[in-house]
């Protein structure tokens, strides 16, 4: 028995069939379509797109990421490694730190265990802040800090102000700093931004003339200081208080601290000496400030100090800097010293050693009988205190409830987890320069496929559809390019151009290819080199997919209709055999990556200090046996590119594919 079904619109499904024949019937996908969406169902493929795609964006913001610069070099943190490393790598073990706590405040005792980021050393002790408010001045030794009390000269100056004097010049009052404007009194000019700041002379050479005021005077702006050999007269700027010393007379425009005497009182301090704060100067009376002390018949006055030798670091105010008082003018915390990893502290004098080893502990009693000294020697098995023996190889450390024995130590790696990576053998951050070296490698990848689109494609392209003679020669030139190994004319180019006579030779073409290969970091002759040797493999490529293109239909169909050989060649073949060249040059980028590393491996790559993954894994195999993370980690980036970029090439093949399509 038949049953007969009768169609209507709405459960006829047929218009919801892909015709692959006809791309625009309803739901049918275009070729593109088709294929990225085969594509996003390539698991690998699209990891492989999203590392590219990480690298890629790690590369443009390399600055952003990077811990440090390329050739920010610490010698002390060489060869570091954080932790986890130190853990991934048995190998590897964390050496004994030992910080220099000179001129700071040590915070831990022998045998305290610390944990990582414990303050150990504490420098702010050395902090300096402004006693009052005012101006700062800084010269190539000193700062100085003149009290908000004098009115400081300043004068506004744009780009176009012709001075008369340059910065730190001396000028005498009176004197022309620019145009009509005068030197209100004597002092040091200081130019900054777009101001000239005059700083106040309050120092004068004793020899230069007869002194007219005495020690610890106190004088007005006006008041005579010293009458020169010549007769002119030099007078206070402002008003302060006299200082004579062996060689000049100062004035101390910041007011001194005064402390009276009682009649019979017994000083302890001596004239002219620097006092501390707190410092006792007579009976239970202390120094309110620091500074130099001076005894006076009924008082103590203590100057404050209003200039300061610049140290190594630490000054936080600039040139002409207003401040308040109690304003930081040299923060030193930034020397603190932290514990890197967890571990146990010993105090040796002035520097403190972590220990991340186990330590020998026997707590003492006060019957103890101890058998060895502070400090000393022991090996395995010598008799420590009371019948306890060294378990360990170390030096003893006693203190005054415990016997502490430190183990000698084995380990060579310093512990530095500020490090995401660890460092090189200069100390440089290795996932910075692992950041950066993304750019080299990423850079040789796409300028291998652009030269070859540029130039390889279109070779084969007009050597496929003219044929005959015209694809007799072409092919034939290929041919005796492609019997040259690729990377031996990469080398013997590259040495040309660096090695060559003519590239010492100003004004010569080789010196000026040179010239821009240093101003590119030695990526030029690199980039050069691939790209010469790279168009080959896709112009034969093409030409085998024109010859067989031009031979379809709708070849023959549009040379019919008049259309001319460029339209015929862009129009119709052309986009009909992108695919097979996508998958061709993504399928060897990996090779171009592979070059340019084996290049920088060799010393052939690019220059120091520009990193690259080739030369990074060169510098790690010298120190492979005690550092393999060094030559591991570049390694294992490149190896990831390069498997991003086969696992992707893989996949464009497949989603290519017109034999494929439609199909999951």
């Amino acid at each position: 028995m038949t049953n007969n079904v009768t169609t209507t619109p709405e459960n006829d499904n047929s218009n919801e069939v892909a015709l692959l024949d006809d791309p625009t019937s309803s739901g049918s996908k275009g070729y593109w379509a088709d294929a990225w969406y085969r594509l996003s169902r390539n698991r690998l493929a699209v990891v492989g797109l999203v590392l590219i795609i990480i690298n890629m964006l790690l590369a443009i913001f390399a600055p952003v990421v990077a811990v440090e610069g390329i050739d920010d070099q610490n010698t002390e943190e060489a060869n570091a490694a954080p932790a986890w490393v130190i853990n991934l790598f048995p190998i590897l073990k964390a050496r004994d730190e030992t910080f220099d706590a000179s001129d700071g405040e040590i915070l831990v005792e022998t045998g305290q265990q610390v944990s990582e980021g414990d303050l150990l050393v504490d420098f702010s002790v050395d902090n300096l802040a402004a006693s009052v408010g005012g101006t700062v001045f800084i010269d190539d030794r000193r700062f100085y800090l003149v009290p908000d009390t004098i009115e400081v000269a300043r004068f506004d100056i744009t780009d176009s102000t012709r001075l008369s004097v340059s910065n730190l010049d001396d000028v005498m009052a009176g004197d022309t700093l620019f145009g009509d404007t005068t030197a209100p009194y004597d002092g040091i000019v200081h130019v900054v931004g777009n101001e000239v700041i005059l700083q106040p002379e309050t120092v004068w050479r004793r020899s230069n003339g007869d002194v007219q005021v005495e020690n610890l005077q106190t004088v007005e702006a006006g008041d005579v200081l010293l009458i020169m050999e010549d007769g002119d007269e030099i007078v206070a700027p402002f008003g302060g208080t006299i200082f004579v010393t062996r060689n000049n007379v100062e004035l101390a425009l910041i007011d001194p601290a005064r402390v009276d005497v009682p009649e019979g009182a017994e000083i302890e301090i001596r004239d002219g000496r620097e006092v501390l704060q707190g410092e006792t100067l007579f009976d239970d009376v202390t120094a309110p400030i620091t500074g130099d002390a001076f005894i006076a018949e009924d008082e103590i006055i203590i100057r404050q100090t209003e200039q300061w030798l610049q140290s190594d670091g630490g000054l936080s105010v600039s040139d002409g800097q207003i401040v308040a008082a109690g304003d930081q003018l040299v923060d030193v915390s930034n020397r603190n010293v932290f514990a890197n990893m967890d571990g146990t502290v010993f105090v040796e004098g002035d520097d403190v050693v972590l220990t991340p080893s186990t330590v020998q502990r026997y707590e003492l009693s006060d019957n103890s009988v101890i058998h060895v000294m502070d400090e000393q020697v022991v090996s395995i098995g010598e008799p420590l205190a009371d019948d306890v023996t060294a378990n360990v190889q170390g030096t003893v450390y006693v203190t005054d409830s415990e016997l502490l024995v430190l183990p000698t130590s084995s380990g060579y790696t310093p512990l530095r987890n500020e490090y995401p990576l660890g460092a090189d053998y200069l100390g440089r951050d290795m996932w910075s320069r692992i950041v950066y070296g993304a750019r080299v490698s990423l850079l040789a990848a796409f300028i291998g496929p652009l030269v070859s689109i540029l130039v390889g494609m279109p070779y084969g392209l007009i050597s496929g559809y003219f044929g005959g003679a015209v694809d007799n020669w072409m092919m034939r030139f290929v041919d005796l390019m492609y019997a040259f190994p690729a990377l031996l004319l990469i080398i013997l180019l590259m040495a040309f151009f660096r090695s060559s006579a003519a590239s010492t030779q100003p004004g010569t073409f080789i010196f000026q290819m040179g010239a821009i290969d240093r101003a590119t970091g030695g990526v030029f002759f690199i980039f050069l080199g691939i790209g010469l040797t790279s168009w080959m493999r896709l112009a034969r490529i093409t030409r085998g997919q024109v010859l067989s293109a031009r031979e379809t239909e709708y070849v023959t169909a549009a040379t019919a209709l008049g259309q001319s050989t460029p339209q015929i060649m862009m129009r119709h073949i052309l986009p009909n055999i992108l695919g097979p060249i996508v998958i061709s040059e993504t399928l060897s980028i990996p090779t171009y990556i592979r070059y340019e590393a084996f290049l920088s491996f060799i010393g052939l790559g690019v220059n120091a200090p520009t990193p690259s993954w080739g030369n990074m894994i060169s510098d790690g195999a010298a120190v492979l046996r005690n550092y393999p993370h060094e030559a591991l980690f570049p390694a294992l980036a490149l190896f990831i590119i390069m498997f991003a970029f086969n696992f992707l090439g893989d996949g464009l093949r497949d989603a290519l594919d017109p034999r494929l399509r439609g199909t999951d």
